[in-house]
């Protein structure tokens, strides 16, 4: 992912989806403690009115209409809603993910540590973009996303662009023993697991690149942030490394 700067807030873009797009950083807004300082996190115990100001701040340094806005109450499904028309702001509950067809709509899902996937086919003009958390990326919502792109709108998935963003990398996400004993498909989630001194850790990021890939995503039509939230404490919040007091980045795409 590439950095641009708008106003005070350092916006990361990926290469490859040359529409409107992006992942925020912590910098930038008016929230204060764990929540310093761009924060998202409209559920977050934070002061209403400076994550109000955050998104004000965030609206205004990109130029996005906030009544052509809608954003996401995530609860770690495989929900995608698909958007034909916006005319004020809303948060759509129980969803974790989006898809459009519609110019000049802004999709907007939040992270502080889970995987976000977006999505742009070029041909059909159609994006997407999802909350992949372990629980979504065990309901394999990027495979249920790359579906809706083909059922609803007609792309081919030799087209579809896909930019996977900053999330916690598989050194620093340690999980329980029994931990695939939540997965439907452990044959394939089993490659995604290893141990060291005696942990087990996670790797989120390729179990949804390869997924995508054995679900006709082109490799070379993927892109990896190469950016780890727990790690780099300057730039992301992070779940795990904050815990409760942690405030949420948003991931957010709009076709131009």
């Amino acid at each position: 992912m590439k950095s641009q700067f708008y106003k005070n807030l350092e916006i990361l873009k990926f290469t490859n989806i040359t529409t409107k797009h992006g992942f925020t950083t912590i910098n930038g807004g008016v929230s204060q403690g764990g929540y310093r300082s761009l924060n998202f996190g409209i559920y977050a115990p934070d002061k209403r009115e400076h994550v109000l100001e955050n998104y004000e701040i965030f609206f205004d340094a990109l130029a996005i209409d906030k009544n052509k806005s809608i954003a996401t109450h995530q609860t770690h499904s495989n929900h995608i809603a698909k958007i034909d028309s916006v005319d004020e702001f809303k948060v759509f509950e129980d969803t974790d993910g989006f898809i459009t067809n519609i110019r000049g709509v802004n999709l907007m899902t939040f992270y502080a540590d889970c995987t976000p996937l977006y999505f742009y086919d070029p041909a059909k003009k159609v994006i997407g973009i999802a909350h992949s958390g372990w629980k979504g990326t065990e309901k394999k919502i990027g495979v249920k996303m790359i579906e809706a792109f083909v059922e609803l709108y007609g792309s081919k998935k030799e087209n579809i662009l896909v930019g996977i963003g900053p999330n916690i990398s598989p050194h620093y996400y340690a999980v329980s023993d029994d931990f695939l004993d939540n997965f439907e498909d452990r044959s394939f989630f089993t490659n995604y697991i290893y141990h060291k001194e005696g942990i087990t850790y996670f790797d989120m990021v390729n179990s949804n690149r390869d997924m995508l890939i054995n679900n006709g995503i082109l490799e070379k039509n993927i892109e990896l942030s190469g950016h780890c939230t727990y790690k780099e404490a300057d730039r992301f919040f992070s779940y795990r490394r904050q815990g409760a007091e942690s405030g949420r980045m948003a991931g957010f795409i709009m076709l131009d």
